[in-house]
C-alpha cells in the first residue's frame, strides 16, 4: 500500500515540477515522427518521379529535427536558468537580524556565568539532591 503511495507522489511532484518540459519533449518525439512518416511517403513519391531532388528532401528533414532539437535545448536552458536566477536572488533577500551594540543585563549576566544551566539541569540537580540529602 505504501508503495502506490510512494510512487504516486512521487510521480505527481516529477508531473507538478517539471511539466512544461515534459510536455514539450512528448510534443517534440510526436512532431519527430510525423517527420519521418512524412519523409519515408515524400522519398517514394520523389525516388518514382524525380531522384535529384532527394538531396534537398534530406537536407530538409534533418532541418526539421535540428530546429526541434535546437527550440528544446533553448528552452530548457532558459528554464534552468530562471531557476538559478530565482534562487540567487531568493538567497538575496534574506532579513538580516541587527543586534544592538550594547549587551542587556541579562545577556550580561548570561555571558558572565561560569556554566549555563537549562531547566532539565536545574530539575536534575534539585531532585538528585534531595535523594541524597535523605
Amino acid at each position: 500500500m505504501f508503495k502506490f503511495l510512494f510512487k504516486s507522489s512521487l510521480y505527481y511532484m516529477l508531473w507538478n515540477r517539471f511539466k512544461l518540459q515534459i510536455m514539450m519533449i512528448i510534443v517534440s518525439l510526436i512532431l519527430i515522427v510525423a517527420i519521418f512518416g512524412i519523409y519515408d511517403d515524400l522519398y517514394k513519391i520523389v525516388m518514382t518521379s524525380n531522384p535529384h531532388q532527394l538531396y534537398f528532401l534530406v537536407f530538409l528533414k534533418w532541418c526539421l529535427v535540428l530546429g526541434i532539437g535546437g527550440i528544446n535545448y533553448y528552452v530548457l536552458l532558459k528554464t534552468n536558468t530562471t531557476k538559478t536566477q530565482n534562487l540567487i536572488e531568493h538567497k538575496q533577500q534574506d532579513v538580516i537580524v541587527v543586534l544592538p551594540n550594547k549587551p542587556t543585563k541579562q545577556q550580561k549576566r548570561i555571558l558572565s556565568k561560569d556554566k549555563l544551566k537549562s531547566k532539565t539541569d536545574i530539575i536534575l540537580e534539585k531532585y538528585t539532591t534531595k535523594k541524597i540529602d535523605e
